[in-house]
């Protein structure tokens, strides 16, 4: 099985940033033609978020979200297999990049906030010499796949820590320590580990995690988004 999941994302990691720009779109037009509960979902949540916004205006964000989906898929084969320098030869100068050294500058545990947006997978190979630290990582169902997926993260170093009680402790400890840490915040909690708060005005199931870390550590928060340049960059 481990097997089987590698040589898929080798295949997949043959797909280069400049033609995954050409590739997405009709992937992405193609699923949102044949999965109607990824489209519905996606078409209700627009609704709720965004009343103002015509049909046809929902259905074109949704398209372009679905790209995007596409594009993290084929972006996550050349994490598990690409030379890091090559990937990091990908990168523009980070935009901002100040807030995250005047942050660490402050002598405090630095909580490095990455929602899944845009290009999130290789946001973490891009900040890995700042964390200095570990990222939490909300483990899957499949084992197996679960393994091979922290396996590819951690390849050029990045240290994963289970969002379980043993990683909370690895977390607080870097963060009493001066250290960075990243962590995904938008992933949904289980009912009883976060508490409803106001999301585009819809109560929404919201983790309290990071300011729970911010009121014990004193920790500094920097949100950090990897976007997605025109010509593969």
């Amino acid at each position: 099985m481990s097997f089987l999941i590698n040589s898929i994302m080798w295949l997949i990691s043959l797909v280069t940033p400049r033609a995954a720009e050409w590739l997405a779109p009709p992937i992405a037009r193609l699923i949102w033609r044949l999965n109607a509960r990824r489209r519905n979902t996606t078409l209700i949540n627009l609704q709720l978020c965004y009343p103002e916004l015509s049909e046809e205006q929902r259905v074109a964000v949704g398209r372009d979200s679905m790209t995007h989906y596409v594009r993290n898929v084929l972006e996550a084969g050349m994490v598990w297999h690409w030379p890091e320098q090559r990937l990091l030869a990908l990168f523009e100068e980070a935009a901002g990049k100040h807030f995250l050294d005047e942050a660490r500058a402050k002598g405090r545990g630095v909580i490095i906030a990455a929602p899944h947006f845009g290009s999130w997978e290789l946001c973490n190979l891009f900040l890995k010499d700042e964390w200095d630290g570990a990222v939490l990582y909300k483990a899957g169902r499949n084992e197996t796949f679960d393994k091979a997926l922290r396996d590819s993260r951690s390849r050029t170093g990045i240290r994963m820590v289970p969002a379980d009680q043993s990683g909370l402790k690895a977390i607080y400890k870097h963060l009493r320590a001066g250290r960075a840490v990243g962590i995904l915040p938008d992933q949904e909690p289980s009912f009883g580990d976060g508490e409803f708060a106001p999301f585009m005005g819809i109560s929404t199931m919201t983790s309290i995690l990071i300011p729970r870390l911010v009121a014990r550590t004193g920790a500094v928060v920097v949100f950090v988004a990897c976007q997605r340049l025109p010509g593969g960059r």
